[in-house]
């Protein structure tokens, strides 16, 4: 996230060590300063206390300040840091700010495993270089939560919210889950649930629009597969491969070849490219998954 310190939060001597907290978090590379904060920082007497015990401090703010200005692909959503009561959601006291920006951005799936595997695919082919830099070097800034199934998805998004409401700071919550349904409008009652949620709490999120994760699989990776197999789900896989797109997309892929075939994107990741990870997918969706979590790092 972008952090902007207003006027107020740094003459506020009784809020510092809410301030060095934030500091502290954007000089390990979790956040960024908003460019418009280095003349308001610079020459203040909280920064020459920080640099009292962070004594490189200015040089990483100046350092800090430039790169906001060119960063272009992360850290959009702007925070602001203020003492002042303030409508706005994103605008937060110097102590709320320092909570936020300590939480991890979760993506919220059905299975912390599986998906997270599905996810961090396509993320290392199809993510800007910023993304997957900050993700190498900042392995615990994105993490993947799930719930005890895919029914307790709407109750898991109920108790985020309502811990966001009782600390009074934003979600940092995206929400990614499978269609389950056999059509791409035709959502089950859990999806559908979910979509009322996250509208009603303001989360971002998305439904997958083929049936399940399994469904993304490149074909060059199923071909691999079906040379390591006996004859017979050789004859089953080759047969799934040659089928329509329809049967591509909503053929309930763990029911025939069962819950580890999500684990082709590891066992062959050697062949898996960004070209057909987007010819399987056909539509750019998974490009606009990858830009949501974008806008909320």
């Amino acid at each position: 996230m972008r952090i902007f310190l207003c006027q107020d939060a740094v003459e506020d001597q009784s809020e510092w060590h809410h301030l060095d907290m934030v500091a502290y978090r954007i000089s390990e590379g979790y956040h960024i300063w908003d460019a418009a904060s280095a003349g308001i920082i610079e020459g203040s007497a909280w920064l020459q206390s920080l640099t009292n015990h962070l004594p490189n401090y200015l040089l990483l703010l100046q350092k800090a300040a430039a790169h906001a200005l060119y960063s272009t692909t992360l850290h959009s959503k702007r925070i602001t840091v203020t003492t002042k009561q303030h409508a706005h959601p994103l605008a937060l006291s110097p102590a709320h700010a320092a909570k936020l920006l300590n939480k991890p951005l979760t993506i919220l799936v059905e299975n912390r495993f599986s998906d997270a595997l599905f996810l961090k695919s396509v993320l290392q082919r199809l993510a800007p270089p910023e993304l997957i830099e900050y993700c190498q070097s900042q392995p615990e800034a994105i993490v993947c939560d799930s719930p005890g199934g895919r029914g307790e998805l709407p109750k898991t998004i109920e108790d985020y919210a309502t811990n966001s409401m009782t600390n009074s700071i934003p979600i940092r919550l995206v929400v990614i889950v499978d269609n389950e349904g056999n059509t791409a409008d035709h959502r089950d009652r859990i999806a559908n649930k979910i979509i009322d949620l996250c509208t009603k709490h303001n989360i971002p999120y998305h439904i997958l629009k083929k049936r399940a994760i399994e469904n993304y699989i490149p074909d060059k990776l199923w071909e691999n597969h079906a040379t390591t197999r006996e004859q017979a789900d050789k004859e089953k896989i080759n047969e799934f491969i040659k089928s329509d797109k329809t049967t591509h997309d909503f053929h309930d892929i763990k029911k025939q070849f069962g819950k580890k075939s999500v684990d082709l994107f590891a066992k062959y990741h050697q062949h898996l490219t960004a070209d057909n990870l987007r010819l399987r997918d056909g539509e750019g969706e998974l490009d606009q998954i990858v830009a949501m979590i974008v806008k909320e790092v």
